[in-house]
């Protein structure tokens, strides 16, 4: 069975070591993005089954970049979940909005996380088998 493609991006290299460290352990394959235009170039060239996006981002922040990835008929059906330090209602109410599945704070501890990129992954289009 073909391994769960995931792509990360965030501009904070610890927290992209750290949870890239955590997917792969739990056999996840994973790719990197540092912000928005790395993270468009990436979901255009391969096929992800999911996308964990961070808001604050240089160059191309996370709103931006999600309503590009919904917009985009290669990409819209790409689960995206947005992982930030930012818990603003508005910032939440606005990600939902633009498609995100969900708006989770990155102080999350692991299995927490590994359970919501597993529900999300799986509801993938190309995703029809048990995941990771």
């Amino acid at each position: 069975m073909a391994k769960t493609k995931i792509l990360l991006v965030d501009d904070e290299e610890d927290y992209i070591l750290v949870m890239k460290t955590l997917l792969s352990a739990n056999n996840y394959e994973v790719a990197t993005a540092s912000d928005g235009v790395e993270c468009m170039q990436k979901a255009l060239q391969e096929n992800f089954d999911l996308i964990l996006l961070d808001i604050k981002m240089p160059i191309k922040d996370g709103f931006t970049t999600l309503k590009a990835l919904k917009l985009n008929h290669i990409t819209s059906g790409v689960p995206v979940v947005v992982i930030t330090v930012s818990q603003h209602t508005s910032a939440m109410s606005e990600c939902l909005k633009l498609g995100a599945r969900d708006f989770l704070p990155k102080t999350l501890d692991s299995q927490e996380i590994l359970k919501y990129i597993k529900k999300y992954a799986s509801e993938s289009p190309g995703k029809s088998t048990t995941l990771a």
